[in-house]
């Protein structure tokens, strides 16, 4: 149990509250939608920015400690993402794809597998297979899946941007994010993480 999920259960525990009973104090008619909600915000901090001042009035939970709670849930979901993260090559689509479910069912149009070894490799040795890698993707797909670049996460704090040429455009030395779609089907989850770059 994370410092978050552990801080509301004690505080529904001190107010007799259930969760159906919490969900509709934060305001959800829905009651299977808000106890989804409630999950993607305690376990992951989705949509915490809108849901986390529902939480604390549901509760009347502490500003302090609801800050310290969502400080060391945060904490460990950046040692999850270091712990789990493998270099990967994400290809910029020219367009969103629609509908999303479709990339969403076939990741390999976006996610670009590279060596494990390959950061180890001499920087212009490393480049030239993430170019190589790239266009031989360029050369199977056309479309959206086409892409319009490319984004190599080398490591966890570090990515390189690259146009459909194989061009340098960026670099960025901080964790860039990725977004995460979750399509279900036939009741399996299957997670599909998109690059938070723009589409023309």
């Amino acid at each position: 149990m994370n410092p978050l999920q552990k801080l509301t259960q004690d505080e529904m525990h001190a107010r007799g509250v259930k969760r159906s009973e919490l969900v509709r104090r934060m305001g959800f008619r829905n009651l299977n939608k808000g106890l989804r909600r409630l999950d993607g915000l305690l376990q992951y901090l989705q949509a915490s920015d809108r849901l986390l001042p529902l939480l604390q009035r549901a509760l009347s939970i502490p500003d302090e400690k609801l800050r310290i709670a969502v400080a060391e849930l945060q904490e460990q979901l950046v040692a999850d993402e270091r712990a789990r993260f493998k270099p990967i090559i994400q290809v910029i689509p020219t367009t969103i794809p629609s509908p999303i479910f479709v990339a969403a069912l076939i990741p390999g149009l976006l996610n670009i597998r590279v060596p494990d070894d390959l950061a180890s490799l001499p920087a212009d040795k490393e480049f030239q297979v993430v170019c190589d890698l790239y266009r031989k993707h360029r050369e199977r797909h056309s479309g959206w899946a086409k892409g319009k670049g490319a984004v190599y996460h080398r490591c966890y704090d570090e990515s390189f941007e690259l146009d459909q040429d194989c061009h340098l455009v960026k670099i960025n030395a901080k964790h860039i994010g990725l977004s995460r779609a979750v399509l279900r089907v036939g009741g399996t989850p299957l997670d599909f993480h998109f690059e938070e770059f723009g589409a023309d």
